[in-house]
């Protein structure tokens, strides 16, 4: 019986960090689907010359489909197959030796209600060490006798997709990802829409996941207000989907409330600080026009 299913998106992989994540991951799950948004030969590597103990299960889909349909593709698979819980992993992240069995012992303890755990994350692209959304604290006390937590388990706001393992089960209330978002904010949507039914999602702190979010960038070359760098085209993606979700009425007004401003600031960063300053302002306003409009998808207006 496959129990634990593990679901990475694959789009240009560094190939030898996505070898070492099979490797750390071969023992925690029953078996490993890898979702390629594109031909076999994205992989970068030959599986044939690997003798992994766990079974790997290729599945392409042609072309770029985007992270939200690539996602749902795994769990789809995963649901065909009968497994109880699906791992979703971004082709860089590393588990930590354990991660798996710590997720779902903290699926255990807590209430049954609970969608979802993630791990700690430790993101050697910045400073930060930790990267998760607490509840405040009068959410969280509100929660602290909800089923058997433990003391270092936190309920959260959302969780980030990589690293998060999903209960099947709860897959079949909350529904898929959003495949029209594409690329960014699939994690908010579906975690926003997961609370809004009324279940719960959990960090569970004793798990460990090293993970790449990108390269950071310090605007006027200090130590302050540190700035993920991204391309135009990426730009694109944030702008038209941080909009759209500030649309909608299950998304919390206090995410919408302090995600806002830093959006303004990130916005202006960009386009007076960060080149290319052009494309990042054509970019922007691309995004902005399509989200009032209402137009979603993978092609830019």
């Amino acid at each position: 019986m496959i129990s634990t299913a593990s679901v990475t998106v694959v789009y240009e992989p560094d190939a030898e960090r996505l070898e070492r994540q099979l490797e750390a991951i071969q023992s925690q799950v029953d078996l490993i689907l890898l979702v390629v948004n594109g031909g076999y030969d994205q992989l970068g590597f030959d599986l044939d010359r690997y003798r992994y103990s766990t079974p790997i299960k290729i599945v392409t889909l042609g072309n770029n489909l985007g992270i939200a349909a690539a996602i749902n593709r795994g769990i789809e698979e995963c649901k065909l197959i009968g497994v109880h819980y699906s791992l979703l992993l971004d082709q860089d992240s590393i588990p930590a030796p354990n991660l798996v069995h710590r997720l779902r012992a903290g699926l255990v303890r807590a209430a049954s209600n609970v969608a979802a755990a993630g791990p700690r994350i430790i993101d050697h692209g910045c400073e930060s060490r930790s990267v998760f959304s607490a509840l405040d604290k009068r959410q969280q006390a509100s929660h602290a006798d909800d089923g058997a937590a433990k003391s270092d388990d936190q309920f959260v706001d959302f969780l980030i997709t990589s690293g998060t393992l999903l209960k099947v089960e709860a897959i079949n209330v909350i529904g898929l990802m959003e495949e029209a978002l594409f690329i960014d904010s699939v994690d908010f949507e579906w975690c926003f829409r997961a609370r809004s039914l009324g279940f719960k999602l959990l960090v569970v702190n004793e798990a460990i996941l090293d993970h790449q979010r990108g390269a950071v960038i310090y605007p006027v070359r200090l130590k302050i207000f540190p700035l993920r760098w991204h391309s135009p085209f990426r730009q694109y993606f944030i702008m038209r989907n941080r909009l759209t979700l500030y649309g909608r009425p299950y998304v919390p007004i206090s995410w919408k409330l302090k995600d806002f401003p830093r959006m303004v600031v990130k916005v202006l960063v960009y386009i007076v600080l960060v080149p290319p300053r052009i494309e990042n302002l054509k970019a922007i306003i691309r995004g902005f026009v399509d989200a009032l409009n209402g137009r979603l998808g993978p092609n830019q207006s």
